[in-house]
């Protein structure tokens, strides 16, 4: 009889194993649904990327980019000395005209 209650099992004790392992199921469920998702759109999105660069489309971009870019700073430099070079004007005439008054 000890026999018996020895290898007898807690009928809730075994009911909330059951419904422990079937959460655990619908979520690992969810979790992969949600892997193959996120791995079709990681797979996806290479897929674009590699296309991109099959068709050189973004070595030309960056080539063009990295021209325009060279130009604007060229501009910059261009503007910024123009600048200079008048404010140096401006303070020799404004000594020039100081001078003349001084006189």
């Amino acid at each position: 009889m000890r026999n018996q209650m020895a290898h007898s099992y807690d009928i809730d004790r075994v009911n909330e194993c059951e419904a422990e392992v079937k959460h655990k199921l619908g979520l690992l469920q969810e979790l992969s649904a949600e892997n193959s998702c996120l791995r079709s759109a990681i797979a996806k999105a290479e897929h674009e990327i590699a296309e991109v660069r099959r068709h050189g489309e973004y070595d030309d971009k960056k080539a063009q980019m990295a021209i325009e870019l060279r130009s604007a700073k060229e501009q910059w430099r261009t503007a910024y000395y123009s600048k200079i070079e008048v404010q140096k004007a401006l303070i020799n005439r404004h000594s020039a005209v100081v001078d003349l008054n001084k006189k």
